[in-house]
C-alpha cells in the first residue's frame, strides 16, 4: 500500500477512478435509453421503425413542401436517401413515388402516413387520420395529398438512415452486454477510490499528513457545488434525452466534470477524516459557532455586564430605594389582589397599607444612609486612605458603632504605618551607618594584607595567611555592600530609574559575559532569545544585577557538566525570564526558606556567599515593577521574573 502513495499511484488511481464511474454514467443512461426504445421487448426493425419515424415525418414535410411549390425532389431519388414515399390523391391514385417495386407499393407497412389539405392557397394543415377531415368540405378534400413512407431495410444508399441502423445494430447487439461492463465498472470504481482514499493525504517515506487543496475548502460548500451540478445535469437529460449531439456533448460535459468533483469530494472527506476537521472544516459549522458565541455567550454577557454597571453605579440609596418600591409594589399587588377576591368588604386595608409604608420607607432611607457612609469608610481605607474618618454624625446604635471602629482602625493603622516607616528608616540608617564605619579599617586591612602578601619572608605560610587574610577580608566588603543594597531595595530608598529595554538583547549580552565563566565552572549555557522583539520597562543596571546574582548562584551551586537555560517568553501581556539549573545537591529546602535572607541551598557553608543574592534580586525585582518566583522539584531549580511588556511591542 505505500507504493501507492507516490503522485503518479495517485494520478493512475484519480484517472482509473475518473473513467470507470464516467463509464457507468454512460452505460447507465445507455441502458435507460435501450429500454426506452424497447432493445430489450421488441426486434430490432422494430425499435429501427420508432427511431426513425421522428427523420421519417420530417422527411415528409419536406416532400410535400417541394410538391406543394413544385421544387425539387431529387434529394430523395433512391440512389440518395433509403426512404420510400408514395404520393396519393384524395381517391387514392398515385401521383407521385420513388420506387416502382410493386412489392413495397402493395406493402402495408408503413412507417408514417399524413394527409395534407390547402388552405387559403398559401398555407397546409395535415393529419395523421381521414377521419379527422369531417370538418372540410367535400371540394376541399379534393385538394388532399396522402402521404406514406417506409423504411427500405435493404438499404441500398448510403444516408442517415443507413448510418442509424448500423449504430442502432451495434447498440442492440451490445444490450446485454452493457450489464457486464457496467458491475465490472463499479468493481473497479469501488476499489480505486477506495484504495485512493486511503492513500489521500499520505506520501510515500513518511507517516505525516499532507493535505491538497481542496481541504482548505468548507465541506458543505463542496457539497453544493455537487448537488448543484448534479441538478443541472439531471435537468438537461431530462430536458434532452432524444436531441442534437450537441446537447448530448454538453451532457457529457457536465457528466465529467460531476464526476470528477465527486471524486474529489470523496478524497477530502478521507483526508478530513484522518485530519480530524470533518466537522470543523464546514460553513455551517463556523456559522453556527459563531452564532451560537454570540447569541449565547457574548451578547448575554455584555447584556448582563451592561445591567451590571449601570445597577453599579447608581447610588447605594438609590439600590436600596428601588429594591424597597419593589417589595412595596409587590405587596401593593397582593392587596388589589385580595380586594378582588372580597369585593364587597369594607376592611380599610388601604388606609393602613399607607400609613405602613411611609415610616418603613424613611427607615429604610436612614438605613441605606448610614451604610453607605460606612461603606465609604471602609472602602478608603481598603485603598489605603487611613486618614479617612468616617462621619458618625447622626448615627445611632449598630450603625454608630461600626463607624467608629473604622475610625479607630484607621488609628491603629495609621500608627503601625508610622512605627513600621519609623523602624525601616532606622534600621536603613542603622545598616548604612555601621557600614560605612566598617568600611575605612576594613580598607586598610584590605591594603595591609596586600602589603604583607608582597613582602618577602622565610616563612612558608606567611603568604599563604595573607592570602586568606585577604580574600576574607574581601568577601566582608561584599557582604557590607549587599546588606546595604539588600536593606535600601526593601525600605523603598533605592533609586530606580526605568527605561525600555530589549529582551532579546539582554539575553545576547547575558550569553556573552556569561558563557566563559560557565564554561570554566565546567557548565554549559543554553541561551533561548525570543522570536519577536519583546519591549519590557526596567533600570538597565539594577535588572543586570539581578542576572548577575542568579547567573554567580548557578555557577555556584549547579552540578558539574549539566546546562544551566536562560530564556524569555510572552504570555499575554508579561513577558516571563526563567533560569533553569541542576543542583549539584540535593535541595531539601523550600521556596519560601530560600528567599529568606542570609539562608543558602548549601547548609554545610562550604561556598563562598553571604545568602543575600537571591533575596537582593527579589528585591531589586519588585523594585522595577516585577515579579521573582521560585521553584524547586528534585535536583531541579527554577527562578522565574515576570515584567509587563510596554506598547512599543512589535510582531
Amino acid at each position: 500500500m505505500k507504493k501507492l502513495r507516490s503522485f503518479p499511484a495517485k494520478l493512475g488511481l484519480f484517472l482509473l477512478s475518473v473513467i470507470s464511474l464516467f463509464t457507468v454514467f454512460v452505460l447507465t443512461f445507455g441502458v435507460v435509453a435501450f429500454a426506452d426504445l424497447g432493445f430489450y421487448a421488441k426486434t430490432k426493425d422494430e425499435c429501427f421503425e420508432r427511431l426513425a419515424f421522428n427523420y421519417a415525418s420530417n422527411d415528409i414535410d419536406s416532400i410535400y413542401q417541394a410538391y406543394d411549390t413544385n421544387g425539387s425532389l431529387v434529394d430523395f431519388t433512391p440512389d440518395k436517401t433509403n426512404l420510400i414515399y408514395v404520393m396519393r390523391n384524395y381517391n387514392g391514385e398515385i401521383i407521385q413515388t420513388n420506387t416502382t417495386n410493386e412489392e413495397i407499393l402493395s406493402s402495408n407497412k408503413i412507417l408514417v402516413r399524413r394527409w395534407y389539405l390547402k388552405n387559403n392557397g398559401y398555407s397546409y394543415r395535415f393529419f395523421d387520420s381521414i377521419k379527422d377531415s369531417n370538418k372540410y368540405s367535400e371540394e376541399e378534400l379534393r385538394s388532399v395529398v396522402d402521404i406514406s413512407v417506409w423504411i427500405d431495410l435493404s438499404f441500398p444508399a448510403q444516408d442517415r438512415y443507413y448510418v442509424m441502423y448500423g449504430l442502432l445494430s451495434w447498440c442492440y447487439d451490445f444490450r446485454y452486454a452493457a450489464f457486464v461492463v457496467i458491475a465490472v465498472s463499479v468493481i473497479i470504481f469501488a476499489v480505486s477510490i477506495s484504495v485512493l482514499m486511503k492513500v489521500t493525504a499520505r506520501t510515500t517515506g513518511t507517516e505525516e499528513l499532507h493535505f491538497g487543496v481542496l481541504y482548505k475548502v468548507p465541506l458543505d460548500l463542496l457539497l453544493a457545488v455537487v448537488v448543484g451540478t448534479f441538478w443541472i445535469l439531471t435537468y438537461f437529460l431530462i430536458e434532452s434525452f432524444y436531441h442534437s449531439t450537441f446537447i448530448v456533448a454538453v451532457i457529457g460535459v457536465l457528466a465529467l466534470v460531476e464526476i470528477n468533483v465527486l471524486i474529489g469530494l470523496c478524497i477530502t472527506i478521507a483526508a478530513r477524516i484522518k485530519g480530524k476537521t470533518f466537522l470543523k472544516n464546514n460553513l455551517i459549522y463556523i456559522v453556527g459557532k459563531i452564532v451560537f458565541k454570540y447569541i449565547f455567550i457574548i451578547i448575554p454577557k455584555y447584556i448582563l455586564k451592561f445591567f451590571k454597571s449601570i445597577f453599579r453605579y447608581i447610588p447605594f440609596i438609590w439600590k436600596g430605594s428601588l429594591i424597597t418600591l419593589a417589595v412595596i409594589a409587590v405587596n401593593y399587588f397582593i392587596i388589589l389582589t385580595a380586594r378582588y377576591e372580597y369585593p364587597h368588604s369594607n376592611s380599610p386595608i388601604m388606609i393602613f397599607w399607607f400609613m405602613e409604608i411611609i415610616p418603613v420607607l424613611a427607615l429604610v432611607i436612614y438605613c441605606l444612609i448610614c451604610m453607605t457612609k460606612l461603606k465609604k469608610g471602609g472602602d478608603e481605607i481598603a485603598n489605603g486612605n487611613i486618614s479617612y474618618k468616617t462621619d458618625t454624625n447622626l448615627m445611632f446604635g449598630a450603625f454608630r458603632k461600626h463607624g467608629e471602629n473604622l475610625n479607630s482602625i484607621a488609628n491603629v493603622t495609621a500608627k503601625a504605618v508610622e512605627e513600621q516607616l519609623k523602624s525601616e528608616r532606622m534600621k536603613t540608617g542603622l545598616i548604612t551607618n555601621v557600614s560605612h564605619d566598617i568600611k575605612t579599617p576594613l580598607t586598610s586591612i584590605i591594603n595591609y594584607s596586600e602589603l604583607i602578601g608582597a613582602e618577602e619572608c622565610s616563612c612558608e605560610k606567611h603568604s599563604e595567611y595573607a592570602e586568606v587574610l585577604k580574600r576574607k577580608s574581601e568577601s566582608l566588603k561584599r557582604l557590607l555592600s549587599d546588606l546595604v543594597e539588600v536593606s535600601k531595595a526593601s525600605s523603598g530608598a533605592l533609586e530606580i530609574f526605568l527605561e525600555q529595554s530589549d529582551a532579546g538583547v539582554l539575553l545576547d549580552q547575558i550569553y556573552g559575559e556569561y558563557e566563559q565563566r560557565c564554561k570554566e565552572a565546567g557548565l554549559e549555557l543554553v541561551v533561548k532569545s525570543p522570536d519577536e522583539q519583546i519591549t519590557i520597562l526596567t533600570d538597565n543596571r539594577k535588572i543586570w544585577r539581578v542576572f548577575e546574582n542568579l547567573l554567580n548562584n548557578a555557577c555556584k551551586y549547579s552540578l558539574k557538566g549539566s546546562r544551566v537555560y536562560v530564556g524569555v517568553e510572552q504570555n499575554g501581556d508579561n513577558a516571563v525570564f526563567s533560569v533553569r539549573s541542576t543542583s549539584a545537591k540535593p535541595l531539601d529546602i523550600t521556596p519560601a526558606e530560600l528567599m529568606e535572607r542570609f539562608v543558602r541551598g548549601d547548609k554545610s557553608r562550604s561556598t563562598e556567599g553571604s545568602g543575600l543574592g537571591l533575596s537582593i534580586a527579589e528585591s531589586l525585582t519588585v523594585a522595577q515593577g516585577g515579579k521573582m518566583e521560585l521553584a524547586i522539584d528534585g535536583d531541579l531549580f527554577k527562578v522565574t521574573l515576570t515584567f509587563k511588556m510596554t506598547n512599543s511591542v512589535q510582531p
